[in-house]
């Protein structure tokens, strides 16, 4: 079939929701696919955001953006990643894409305002990638549903399905010398174990890094943290 060279759809009906598609999706990276039923599933499961724009991640056909459904009601509309298919735990979501920085050229950026405190990934001591648009619409929860391997390799926590919300906890890739004075943000991510503001990662339950530990998912530069937290926090 000829490719439909197009990566933003304006409604359902672009996505065969309404009518049959007739062609292949063609990407920016010039790759063509039929759109699968998990794929019109992700969409259709999404309904929040009938209307607006969703866009196939640059390269990853298996997710998309759209309206954020964990954020709806927020002042200003928010984008969100969903899976436009299942994902078992443990496996491979996406890799974050950016541009290697070391923190004072982060604090620069930020400084003279050419860049928003929350978007850089820290993934070293001193080292932070400012993320493509795909890779900075990843929203934060706190209880997740995604995590960190290595330094940049967004995992399943858990079985992720066909429709949902990827997510991540910004907590577990800042380092604990990062402190409210230098990045703090507000959170309305509106789960029970919502911590009200995303700071650091001493700032995560020991509960729930020890999760996030057994899981694989904490940033390789910060797991002797995360066993130093834990070992120091043991009951005698």
């Amino acid at each position: 079939m000829e490719p439909v060279n197009r990566t933003v759809f304006n409604s359902y009906r672009d996505l065969g929701i309404e009518l049959p598609m007739a062609g292949a999706i063609k990407t920016e990276t010039g790759e063509s696919f039929i759109p699968s039923d998990a794929f019109l599933a992700a969409v259709n499961r999404a309904r929040v955001f009938l209307g607006s724009s969703i866009i196939i991640h640059e390269g990853h056909k298996d997710l998309i953006l759209a309206e954020s459904e964990m954020l709806k009601g927020a002042e200003t509309r928010v984008m969100g990643t969903f899976a436009a298919r299942d994902f078992k735990k443990g496996e491979t979501i996406r890799f974050f894409e950016g541009d290697l920085y070391s923190r004072a050229e982060i604090h620069e950026l930020i400084d003279s305002g050419k860049l928003n405190n929350d978007d850089p990934l820290q993934i070293g001591r001193d080292s932070y990638i400012v993320c493509n648009e795909d890779s900075r619409q990843i929203n934060h929860s706190c209880d997740p549903n995604a995590g960190i391997r290595g330094e940049r390799e967004l995992i399943a926590l858990r079985d992720i399905k066909t429709g949902e919300e990827v997510t991540f906890d910004y907590s577990i890739t800042a380092h604990p010398d990062i402190t409210p004075e230098i990045w703090t943000m507000p959170c309305n991510c509106g789960c029970e174990a919502c911590r009200g503001n995303v700071q650091n990662i001493s700032t995560i339950p020991l509960d729930r890094l020890a999760t996030y530990l057994a899981a694989d998912a904490v940033p390789g530069y910060l797991i002797p943290v995360v066993t130093e937290l834990l070992a120091s926090n043991k009951p005698a």
